[in-house]
């Protein structure tokens, strides 16, 4: 999706589509396709242990002479490796599938001087890629909990994404300037509300 888009604004995007309008399509873009990263990482961590424990294949590792925490250390480990992959490949790609129609220059909007320049755009947007990392850490914690606590497949699967809905739905309801909202880890993520 997050390589479609871009495609696509240029295709159906009417005027905000100028070929120096980059930034923006690229925001749009990478928020999109976070926004679905989000979830299929949630499913992925939700369902990391709870399928072997239904079709009976984590008896195999547990019959030898590991550590029980081990196991899902090891789990949450590689699960969030599979987060920082994500990130960085779809930043690469969106990044990518943008440059193709866009480019990425200042942004002047109706001022005669730029308002953000092109140094302070790739700075900025790096620096929030950076931040994503402990919110998409959290979304793995949260998704591998899920899967400890839960017996079946499907219950996990349906725990986790009522949970990050629920957890939106919260965020939503918090007032803005409410410091509660800074607690909760989806406030730094794109969600479905927003």
């Amino acid at each position: 999706v997050g390589l479609l888009l871009p495609q696509l604004i240029w295709l159906f995007g009417g005027p905000r589509a100028t070929p120096a309008r980059g930034f923006y399509v690229f925001a749009w873009s990478l928020e999109l396709a976070l926004l679905m990263g989000v979830y299929l990482l949630l499913l992925q961590a939700a369902l990391s242990i709870v399928v072997d424990r239904h079709d009976k294949t984590l008896r195999n590792l547990l019959e030898g002479p590991v550590w029980r925490g081990r196991i899902v250390a090891v789990r949450w480990l590689a699960l969030q490796g599979i987060a920082l992959l994500l990130l960085a490949l779809l930043a690469a790609g969106v990044f990518l599938s943008t440059a193709i129609h866009f480019e990425f220059g200042e942004i002047y909007e109706e001022a005669i001087e730029p308002l953000a320049t092109v140094e302070e755009l790739r700075t900025y947007t790096l620096i929030g890629l950076a931040k994503l990392i402990l919110p998409l850490a959290a979304v793995v914690s949260v998704g591998v909990l899920v899967s400890v606590l839960t017996v079946a497949p499907a219950t996990a699967a349906g725990v986790a994404v009522g949970l990050l809905l629920l957890l939106d739905i919260v965020k939503s309801i918090a007032s803005a300037n409410s410091s509660f909202r800074l607690w909760l880890f989806n406030s730094y993520l794109p969600t479905l509300f927003d």
